[in-house]
């Protein structure tokens, strides 16, 4: 092809590492959020249970 293969490679690396990067801060904060709903509610569930 007319495009040198290194600059092609080096795209393709920038790219695959912003999408894991974007990937993890997604992860990072559906966990966070699941963690925080699960703590809620076993708080909730755990009044309950006591009262």
């Amino acid at each position: 092809m007319g495009r040198p293969r290194f600059t092609g490679s080096w795209l393709h690396k920038a790219l695959v590492r912003l999408c894991v990067g974007m990937l993890a801060i997604l992860g990072i904060k559906l966990s966070a959020l699941y963690l925080l709903g699960a703590a809620l509610v076993f708080g909730l569930h755990r009044d309950h249970f006591f009262d």
